[in-house]
């Protein structure tokens, strides 16, 4: 969501920080493409997600050509950028009590 690259997944600068979380994918943000630079990889996942998702991410990475991470995922967004599958990644808590899921069409 704002552009940035990164050569890894994980970002250890910030294990010796008291916010340890964004050592998955550099924090919660609304948008991030993961991109496989391995030619046998193929698919497009959309991973609908909570912060659980920064964690798991990266076990999703090695799969797929691209794995796109997302607070909310309208379908037209899907639509534009090939998506093949659609991952819904959320804690139980979350699930029950996050009012936006009722936008997800």
């Amino acid at each position: 969501d704002d552009a940035k690259t990164a050569d890894s997944l994980y970002f250890p600068e910030y294990l010796e920080g008291k916010d340890q979380y964004p050592y998955f994918i550099d924090g919660n943000h609304a948008a991030t493409i993961l991109k496989n630079s391995d030619p046998a990889a193929s698919g497009k996942l959309l991973v609908v997600r909570d912060s659980y998702g920064h964690c798991f991410a990266p076990f999703l990475a090695d799969d797929y050509a691209e794995v796109h991470l997302l607070d909310l995922a309208p379908s037209v967004y899907a639509g534009q950028n090939g998506i093949t599958e659609v991952l819904l990644l959320y804690s139980t808590d979350s699930w029950a009590t996050d009012a936006s899921l009722s936008k997800l069409r």
